[in-house]
């Protein structure tokens, strides 16, 4: 069994990772649905006591950088639900 560690706890885990990738895409729904879908091996969960849940998913996807950059998502949905790209005319 994995000892934990609270340092390496606070060094790593959900809240410090961001997504990232230097491919060169227009378009990356695709690699978000990959990542969506993506389910941790059983064997990964039981020894490292660990998940990848959905809530993971989204911090790692955008909630980590938005809060890195001091940007509000909620603000900035509402702004962007406004303006004539995001569909609120």
């Amino acid at each position: 069994m994995t000892e934990r560690s609270p340092a390496r706890e606070t060094a790593s885990g959900p809240d410090r990772l961001c997504f990232g990738s230097d491919y060169a895409i227009w378009s990356p729904k695709w690699l978000i649905e990959k990542f969506m879908a993506y389910e941790l091996p059983e064997d990964l969960k039981q020894e490292y006591h660990v998940d990848l849940t959905f809530e993971i998913k989204r911090k790692i996807l955008g909630e980590n950088a938005a809060r890195l950059y001091g940007i509000d998502i909620a603000a900035q949905t509402a702004k962007l639900s406004r303006d004539g790209i995001g569909g609120g005319g």
